[in-house]
């Protein structure tokens, strides 16, 4: 028997997005190999949908314990 998927589609503001929040260097500071750049994001799936019909939001990742503002960057909704 088949394992249940859900299906989450989502859109991300990349202007929200701080330059250093972006990481492109690893632990030791050098450029990663691929060239890549990475941001570290959380999704919160709601119980409820907001006033748009979404209930996904997309924050950029927080250290714990962190006095940050959060900041959100997007939102989706849970497809299947």
């Amino acid at each position: 028997m088949g394992k249940e998927v859900s299906i989450i589609s989502f859109s991300i503001d990349l202007s929200k997005i701080p330059e250093e929040k972006i990481v492109d260097k690893n632990d030791k500071g050098e450029p990663f190999k691929s060239g890549g750049k990475y941001v570290n994001l959380t999704l919160f799936v709601n119980q409820e949908k907001d006033a748009y019909d979404h209930d996904v939001a997309i924050s950029l990742q927080k250290k714990k314990d962190s006095e940050e503002a959060t900041i959100y960057v997007g939102n989706g909704k849970i497809i299947k």
